[in-house]
């Protein structure tokens, strides 16, 4: 999964100027194939959301294995959005939480207008 993220995000900073940076912690771990599918679908609407709307000039990605979860952090340095607005419940939002009921898992967005955004993902690991 890593290299594909890895492969992803250096196509995506070629085509937009955002500066990526993908940081990994603890032993990657294979994970089932529809479970990997789904993350990277996250991962991948994550960053869209970044490069269409934030403004961004640099954005990290960090993923780290643990025993029982995968945790993944998206931040950028963008424009940021007031989470109260509902106006910015955008049909990317709303597939990536539907995406995490489906695995299980939380996501907690975290936002400041002109200080970017932050997407915490906490995805339990369960075997086929």
């Amino acid at each position: 999964m890593i290299p594909t993220l890895k492969k992803y995000i250096e196509n995506i900073a070629k085509q937009t100027g955002i500066e990526f940076e993908l940081k990994t912690f603890g032993k990657e771990t294979r994970l089932p194939s529809l479970m990997e599918v789904a993350i990277f679908r996250l991962v991948q609407e994550s960053l869209t959301n970044v490069v269409k709307h934030s403004q961004a000039k640099e954005c990290l990605l960090k993923v780290e294995f643990q025993k029982e979860k995968i945790y993944i952090i998206i931040s950028d340095n963008g424009v940021g959005f007031d989470l109260h607005d509902k106006s910015k419940d955008g049909f990317g939002l709303l597939g990536m939480k539907e995406r995490m009921k489906l695995l299980e898992g939380e996501l907690v967005v975290q936002s400041t207008q002109g200080r970017g955004t932050k997407l915490l993902l906490a995805i339990p690991i369960k075997s086929e």
